[in-house]
């Protein structure tokens, strides 16, 4: 009973001395300047300007393109590859019309589709070249290159 009296008032005492440590900030007094001043110094608009953003962009998304057409993309996938390069089309005809917009979404997004269409390529190659090997036949997969197996396809 004891403990629980020293507990709550340990509790109490705690609260209250976070509340009184509280000071309120001085109210710090603002120096006037004159409406004169303030209306020489012109406001300029300053415009962003996106065009050597957007080149670096365009080339990030040609050097995808280039990879995704070395990995066989356009023979593999060439439905879905002419629509990514469709969408690539207008992307470099929106930059070369309005250069000073931001087109960084795009950008991301056209490079993850040809990324995406060079990693299913690759993957397409390597799936060729296991059934060239006949290795889906083999019961010990890559195991049968270091000794002999009773497959009959080594």
């Amino acid at each position: 009973m004891k403990l629980n009296k020293i507990a709550i008032l340990m509790c109490s005492f705690t609260v209250l001395s976070f509340v009184a440590c509280k000071s309120t900030p001085e109210a710090e007094e603002v120096p006037e300047t004159p409406a004169e001043e303030a209306a020489e110094t012109p406001v300029e608009e300053k415009k962003d300007d996106f065009s050597d953003a957007n080149k670096k962009k365009l080339e990030s998304v040609e050097k995808a393109r280039v990879a995704a057409i070395e990995a066989g993309a356009q023979k593999y996938f060439p439905e879905l590859f002419k629509e990514v390069d469709s969408a690539y089309e207008t992307f470099k005809k929106n930059i070369a019309e309005n250069p000073n917009t931001d087109y960084s979404a795009q950008s991301k997004d056209l490079v993850a589709k040809y990324e995406s269409l060079e990693k299913a390529a690759k993957a397409k190659t390597m799936k060729e070249t296991i059934e060239a090997m006949n290795f889906s036949r083999c019961r010990f997969c890559a195991s049968c290159c270091r000794r002999r197996c009773s497959c009959k396809v080594c």
